[in-house]
């Protein structure tokens, strides 16, 4: 039996985020702005296994060929993450370890449109179950949320949403797509904490 590949200490490794959402076009622009010089991009799903799978191969091959574990996977519409962050992360320290103390599981970026998020929460709308499961999915296991759409709706509106956001997942960081740079994620590996924070 072979002995699990194990990632260097060095800082180089940058690790893994994952961007999901609920507009392609937006999950795509934040992705961009957080890709490095030495970032793959992947695009994975929309089941939960071959999505995780895909992303930890990445991962492993850049380990084996002594490239940076430097990751910017972008989740397919519909794609679960909290079971995809799970799983990926399990996988992840499995075969990979936790250079510097720290899952290589970096960041789960969710970018919800407010909007959407109005239209759903304060629309008057009691039916809506399976997209209010996806929103609840993509903000309880987030370590950043990025609120896009923001102009359509009302300041008072917004703010509500935000307090919402708050009480759903007050670990994470709510931000524009604008302040969300790969350099300015805080607390690197915090999306392993994520999965005993859900719910």
């Amino acid at each position: 039996m072979t002995e699990p590949t194990r990632a260097s200490s060095s800082p180089r490794h940058r690790g893994v985020v994952l961007v999901t959402g609920q507009s392609p076009s937006a999950v795509d622009r934040v992705a961009d702005g957080l890709l490095g010089s030495t970032s793959h991009r992947l695009v994975a799903g929309p089941d939960a296994h071959d999505a995780a799978d895909a992303v930890h191969r990445l991962a492993l091959d850049l380990a084996h060929d002594g490239h940076p574990v430097d990751v910017v996977a972008t989740l397919a519409a519909g794609t679960p993450s909290r079971a995809t962050g799970l799983l990926l992360g399990s996988l992840l320290d499995s075969s990979l370890g936790r250079p510097s103390g720290r899952s290589l599981l970096q960041h789960v970026v969710s970018v919800v449109s407010a909007v959407e998020l109005v239209d759903l929460v304060l629309g008057g709308v009691d039916d809506r179950f399976l997209a209010a499961e996806h929103v609840v999915d993509l903000v309880e296991y987030a370590t950043v949320i990025v609120l896009v759409d923001t102009a359509g709706v009302s300041p008072r509106d917004l703010r509500t949403i935000r307090r919402l956001l708050a009480r759903l997942a007050p670990e994470s960081r709510v931000a524009g797509v604008d302040a969300v740079r790969r350099e300015t994620l805080e607390s690197p590996g915090g999306a392993a904490q994520l999965g005993g924070a859900a719910g």
